[in-house]
């Protein structure tokens, strides 16, 4: 995926964007990297779309008017402990529900109500909005009711009603509102390390001696210590309730048949519903507010808990490769993760029965695995068919990883930021300001490359980069704008929405995952004072102009190579597929710089960049899972196709494919994995249902407000649907391989559901008997089982 592949520091989720690749049961491939429909806007899709008209950030704003469900006004940063708002009211607002007039909220989706106090001042036609009952992580009553606003750093003020009128608003006013501290406060993210723990981190706070680490109960609206340290990251493990967890039971059943040191569970007590937020202290009592909260269920599908409880342990077979490859892993969620066995340094013990017992582990994971037995297979045989499983094992290993985190978009400015003073009296009305027609936009593009230059929204870019613009929201538009013009400086003026971080964050995803032409992005960070972001990219402009071009030329030659008059939109899909598995090769020298925790180093970004955006596979034939998407993304859109990107994870390690739309159902496309000898198209136009085996999804590359309009649930233009390689059964599944492997020496078929071990080995052995073949190799990936017949 791209350099800076990790949700952004801001309040709530922060979730790995992953870069790399991976295997599958054959050899899977991941790396990572939209279109529109009606929810979203693709620049120049339309006839009537004419970019050159959008030349003001007033005009681009209006483009998204009706999709706005509310309106920001200027942000107030670092207010009093104890600040009141106060509002001029009319007459009729004090007839009218005046306490359902306002609400002050601690999350951005206003979900979270605060404790406030409304009161009226008839005399002068004015109310006050002041703290009530509010969270203090101190848990003291007395905390709760200082007339402070507590322990939080950042609130979300929002109007409902006109204070005229008292009549509802069509888009209720949000006003983002942080309170001054002591120290400043950190921004927290979460993540699954490369080991497997649930892991939280966090920036460093000048002046700041140690960090405490909170669990907060939403119910009980309770806050307890869980860490206390020095460092800037911590674990699962390290959470003081699960340590005296395992001590305890270590303690209890030390004596007893139990192994209590062998680890059969990890990520203890995330499922409880809590979240957690870190706060800054020093020696001599100075603290900051509370960071933003971290939620893993946001994240469960990607956290291992145990292996499955009905995991598969006796197997027979006549050679070692009747063991298993991979081992079920519940996932927080109750999902089933598939991870790889590492028969490497296991044991093997011979029983009198001819049983051999093997114990071996769970690569990537420090749980214990259970112990499988194997009968049928002699045991020197088998002692000297290991280094077959280790070496299966290790070409199904996933080469996974993210990219180092480089983005820096704190959850609220700095104490020392924007005093209060700057927004103006206390006591004025919060009205927005109207975005001025003249509003001066920065643009560095300027070159004209690409032939027809237009203005869209001030941003002169090449024309036919323009109409590639995909975005969901007036930010996301011109984030992705700035981006395309490799603009170094991106002013916020206009975008109040931006003082929203959360908001800022959403779009930023957006704009860069979903505009494959923007290049690498190296660094981005926001400047609270000048209310801008300040982008380093991994290229120059001018080898970022020339690769948007040399994509873009390529991208509609392969579209006018491949596709034909008459074709349907399923058809052209297969043919991008098809092109791109027979000229594309994935560059597995990247995983030389996969660093212990599964992320991608810059230095292979550095020496490979091109293999993280659709240059790589497009032109050179040679890149990564990301730039396998994103070609794809490019061809389709020339053909006349909607896709979006989609990251996640594959096999625990980072991940990106695409989403298709075919007449109205979105379906999931995994152009890397399609690209197999046997078991191809595995991943080709399925549901989520059956993607989630295989594929852990992370829904930040579309803006969180239209995340749900892609899902897919369909099966109807599934490859093996569609070419009669489904089966219902093993019977109806054993005539199709036979079949293939008589007439192509290669097979496939797609299961309703996967076979176990023990079935998928007798369903092999019957196809091999009947087809009067010698010997084969054979697969299972996902629901498809592919089977080609074995040459010396």
């Amino acid at each position: 995926m791209k350099n800076v592949m990790k949700r952004l520091m801001v309040c709530g989720l922060c979730v790995t964007m992953l870069v790399g690749c991976g295997t599958s049961t054959d050899t899977s491939k991941t790396g990572t990297g939209k279109k529109n429909i009606e929810v979203g806007n693709l620049a120049g899709n339309s006839q009537e779309d004419d970019m050159s008209e959008l030349n003001s950030i007033i005009e681009l704003k209006a483009k998204y008017e009706d999709q706005e469900k509310y309106e920001y006004t200027d942000p107030m940063y670092n207010l009093e402990k104890n600040h009141v708002f106060t509002y001029d009211v009319g007459e009729a607002f004090f007839k009218s529900e005046e306490y359902e007039g306002f609400k002050v909220y601690s999350d951005s989706n206003f979900q979270n109500t605060v404790n406030i106090k409304i009161e009226d001042n008839y005399d002068d036609d004015k109310i006050t909005i002041s703290p009530s009952l509010v969270f203090s992580y101190e848990n003291e009553e007395d905390s709760r009711t200082d007339g402070t606003w507590g322990s939080r750093s950042k609130f979300w003020l929002v109007q409902y009603m006109d204070t005229k009128t008292g009549k509802e608003l069509d888009k209720p006013i949000v006003t983002v509102f942080s309170i001054a501290q002591e120290l400043n406060t950190p921004t927290m993210k979460q993540s699954v390390g490369g080991d497997g723990y649930y892991k939280l981190s966090w920036s460093k706070v000048d002046g700041a001696d140690y960090y405490e680490v909170y669990e907060y109960d939403k119910g009980l609206d309770y806050a307890s210590l869980a860490v206390t340290t020095e460092n800037l990251e911590c674990s699962n493990a390290d959470f003081a309730h699960v340590k005296k967890y395992e001590e305890e039971f270590k303690e209890e059943y030390r004596d007893t048949e139990i192994d209590v040191d062998t680890q059969m569970t990890m990520n203890h007590f995330l499922d409880s519903g809590d979240s957690f937020f870190v706060v800054a202290k020093t020696n001599d009592g100075k603290h900051s507010g509370m960071s933003n909260e971290c939620d893993p269920q946001e994240i469960a599908n990607q956290i291992p808990i145990s292996q499955s409880w009905d995991f598969q342990t006796d197997y027979t077979g006549t050679d070692a490769l009747a063991l298993p490859a991979y081992v079920d892993i519940e996932m927080m969620d109750g999902s089933i993760g598939k991870y790889v066995i590492e028969y490497r340094g296991g044991t093997a013990t011979l029983y009198d029965d001819g049983t051999i017992a093997v114990d071996a582990s769970i690569k990537n994971l420090p749980i214990a695995m259970y112990r499988v037995r194997l009968t049928g297979v002699d045991y020197d045989t088998f002692m000297a068919q290991t280094k077959n499983l280790i070496q299966r094992g290790d070409e199904l290993a996933g080469r996974t990883g993210s990219a180092n985190e480089n983005i820096d978009i704190p959850f609220v400015p700095d104490s020392q930021e924007t005093p209060e003073d700057e927004y103006g009296d206390d006591d004025a009305d919060v009205d927005e300001e109207n975005i001025n027609d003249d509003t001066d936009v920065e643009d560095e593009s300027g070159d004209d490359v690409g032939g027809e230059t237009v203005n869209v929204a001030g941003v002169e870019l090449p024309e036919n980069v323009a109409k590639t613009v995909y975005a969901n929201s007036s930010l996301s538009e011109w984030l992705a704008l700035n981006f395309l013009a490799q603009n170094e400086t991106i002013s916020l003026d206009g975008f109040k929405e931006a003082s929203d971080s959360e908001k800022l964050g959403d779009a930023f995803i957006e704009a860069y995952r979903q505009n494959p032409l923007c290049g690498i992005i190296n660094n981005l960070e926001y400047d609270y004072d000048k209310n801008e972001l300040v982008v380093e990219y991994a290229q120059t402009k001018e080898e970022t102009q020339n690769m948007q071009q040399e994509c873009l030329k390529k991208a509609k030659d392969v579209a006018g190579e491949i596709i034909q008059d008459g074709m349907s939109d399923y058809e052209k899909e297969q043919a991008i597929n098809q092109y791109l598995c027979d000229n594309a090769e994935y560059n597995y020298d990247v995983m030389n710089y996969e660093a212990e925790d599964g992320s991608i180093g810059d230095e292979a970004v550095e020496k490979y960049p091109n293999s993280f955006t659709p240059y790589g596979i497009l032109v050179e034939n040679f890149g990564v899972c990301e730039s396998y998407a994103e070609a794809f993304h490019l061809v389709a859109n020339e053909a006349g196709l909607q896709s979006i990107m989609v990251v996640g994870t594959l096999e625990g390690g980072g991940h990106e494919w695409n989403r298709v739309l075919l007449n109205g159902k979105w379906y999931t496309l995994d152009v890397t994995n399609n690209d197999k000898e046997v078991a191809a198209n595995a991943l080709f136009n399925i549901s989520d249902e059956v993607a989630t085996e295989i594929l852990k999804e992370s829904d930040v590359c579309i803006l969180d407000d239209y995340a749900g309009e892609y899902k897919a649930d369909d099966m109807k233009y599934e490859y093996y649907t569609v070419n009669g390689l489904a089966a219902e059964d093993t019977e109806q599944a054993k005539k199709v391989l036979i079949d293939g492997l008589k007439k192509d020496g290669n097979t496939s078929v797609r299961m309703e559901e996967s076979l176990s071990t023990d079935a998928l080995e007798e369903l092999v052995q019957q196809v091999v008997n009947e087809a009067d073949v010698e010997q084969v190799s054979y697969v299972q990936f996902g629901r498809v089982v592919g089977i080609i017949i074995a040459t010396e």
